[in-house]
């Protein structure tokens, strides 16, 4: 039997419902459901809190099938994945907000006068936009972050690096006459590329760091007299 629908049995044998048994652990239902259908796995202290509140042993509870080192393992590993959700969201929303940032930041300077919008346009357009994209790219790259959605996350950098322009300099342009201009297909493409080739060189950088760092602390473990 596996574990989760152990774990299952055990709490309607305890006479226990999800959200019964969720608050006598003091954990979500969700969290409690998703060990059930065997989504994820309670590590080793979650384990010993369930044979508890269950009045089961945790052996018992676990089976042969599953020791304890196995549950810590696989606890471990829920604890990296949940890391590595953390520092995506906070990639994604420090580099939206900073993105955002720069777009009020341009039309704040036109409140000013247009001296001030063309100043903060060519600071952002230019160097500004490089850099949030090459730092963004670089903080993916080292944290390893989209491991499955690496190439989505390469374009959807060009793209903000290709529509910037367009939410800037024409939408103001917009605004003030109520004529749109579109880009050239020549412009749209240089863009894109110099997005996508940013994203691309600063990606690899940090892959490239992340692995260097990762040889040299198992270099010093190797060399380490202590161990």
């Amino acid at each position: 039997m596996e574990l989760g629908r152990k774990l299952a049995a055990a709490r309607m044998k305890s006479g226990l419902t999800q959200e019964e048994a969720a608050d006598a652990l003091g954990i979500s239902r969700q969290t409690l459901s998703n060990w059930e259908n065997d989504k994820t796995r309670p590590d080793i202290s979650q384990a010993q809190l369930l044979a508890e509140v269950y009045s089961v042993c945790l052996d018992d509870l676990l089976g042969t099938e599953h020791t304890s080192e196995e549950v810590v393992i696989s606890g471990e590993a829920e604890t990296v994945v949940e890391g590595t959700r953390l520092y995506e969201r906070l990639v994604l929303t420090s580099y939206l907000s900073v993105y955002l940032l720069m777009i009020l930041c341009f039309y704040s300077g036109a409140v000013f006068g247009n001296s001030w919008a063309l100043f903060f346009g060519i600071v952002f357009n230019g160097l500004g936009l490089y850099i949030l994209t090459g730092v963004a790219s670089l903080v993916v790259g080292l944290l390893n972050c989209w491991r499955k959605y690496r190439l989505q996350t390469v374009v959807l950098f060009g793209l903000g690096h290709m529509l910037f322009p367009c939410l800037t300099y024409r939408l103001a342009h917009f605004l003030s006459s109520s004529h749109f201009t579109f880009p050239d297909y020549r412009e749209i493409i240089g863009d894109l590329s110099a997005g996508l080739l940013i994203s691309v060189i600063m990606l690899a950088a940090g892959r490239l760091i992340s692995w260097f760092i990762e040889k040299l602390d198992k270099l010093t473990e190797k060399f380490d007299p202590i161990s």
